[in-house]
């Protein structure tokens, strides 16, 4: 019997990549690695939709010209959602009519092709970009016994003050995405981080805030972030210390220098929790960041369905990727799923700039 076949959907410059693919050589299986850069020229789909009978559904191969080899639909047996680039390889000296046509016409080609076919996804893109949207998460996680931080969402000056003097001073604001935008495709500014906030500071941008909704939350005491990385049914925590003086304390981002990390045993009841709010919204991989409070309580910020772990393996030696991987052959318990999610969680619809085909 052939060992199975892993699709690996990211761009190909990911160091995180190549660390599930050492593992997945360790272990004997096949991959195949592509991008949408790789459209049209790396990269060849021909399929056709069988009729009927327990083949139904589309027959075919993956092409890679780099590699000369071929890859049937059909033996595919998982599919890692990593991080795809947003670009096509189209040849230059195309019309901007064309790129523009033919770009939507490989995404939902290839997308669309994906998404039909029986394999695991680790995980599903309309669930991962479901899954980003910070309101809906909060609630979520709410649902589901989380303590969430006093937040307010507003493009209401007002509003905001109000907040801020509710919660005393004891306020951040937080981005609801990935903060800045790209100037031109390929390009990234860089990203807005947890900022806490001064009465000055909201006085000073009280006409800028009206312009857009912005995300506001009471600051948590910390005795450490608790970043955990829940991959299928299996949870890795890590506690993360700062000293006072850096800016670690507010955003683990900040400095990573400054952190000091420790392999954490979360309680029971805070790891059924991570995994039942993975579960909720359809995921088999993502990162959770807590607040350990110094009362000893647990406290939901955010979840990012899509994140960085590699780091956290370096400095700890958790086996991550070899952990991933043995998910990606089939060879570990997939994250339980609820029957019936305790609320709509419904996917948006595609924008331009989502990052990969599907």
């Amino acid at each position: 019997m052939a060992p199975p076949l892993i699709g690996i959907y990211s761009q190909a410059s990911d160091a995180h990549v190549e660390r599930v693919v050492t593992a997945l050589r360790r272990q004997g299986c096949r991959w195949i690695h592509f991008d949408d850069a790789d459209v049209p020229l790396a990269l060849q789909l021909s399929a056709e939709l069988a009729s009927q009978g327990r083949s139904a559904g589309w027959q075919g191969h993956l092409i890679l010209r780099r590699l000369s080899d071929s890859f049937p639909l059909a033996e595919l047996s998982s599919l890692w959602y990593r991080r795809p680039s947003r670009q096509f390889g189209f040849p230059k000296g195309m019309t901007a009519e064309g790129v523009a046509f033919a770009t939507a016409e490989a995404r939902h080609g290839l997308g669309g092709l994906l998404r039909s076919l029986p394999c695991l996804w680790v995980s599903h893109p309309d669930a991962i970009r479901a899954a980003s949207w910070k309101p809906l998460q909060l609630v979520v996680a709410q649902q589901l016994g989380w303590r969430i931080p006093r937040t307010l969402l507003t493009n209401d000056p007002q509003a905001a003050l109000d907040f801020f003097e509710r919660c005393e001073g004891r306020v951040v604001y937080k981005p609801l995405s990935q903060g800045l935008p790209r100037v031109a495709p390929g390009q990234w500014q860089g990203g807005i981080y947890t900022t806490r906030l001064s009465r000055q500071d909201l006085q000073a941008h009280l006409s800028t805030l009206a312009l857009t909704f912005q995300l506001f939350q009471e600051a948590i005491p910390k005795r450490a972030d608790v970043r955990v990385t829940v991959i299928g049914a299996r949870l890795f925590a890590v506690a993360m210390t700062a000293p006072e003086d850096s800016p670690a304390r507010l955003d683990f981002r900040l400095d990573y220098g400054a952190l000091r990390y420790e392999v954490h045993q979360l309680p029971a009841a805070q790891a059924a929790a991570c995994l039942a709010l993975v579960g909720t919204l359809r995921l088999q991989f993502a990162a959770i960041d807590l607040v350990l409070t110094p009362e000893g309580e647990y406290v939901f910020l955010e979840l990012n369905p899509n994140g960085q772990w590699g780091w956290l393996e370096d400095a700890t030696g958790l086996p991550l990727a070899a952990s991933l991987a043995a998910l990606l052959a089939g060879q570990a318990e997939r994250c339980p799923w609820p029957v019936q999610p305790p609320m709509p969680v419904q996917p948006p619809a595609p924008a331009q700039d989502q990052e990969g085909t599907p």
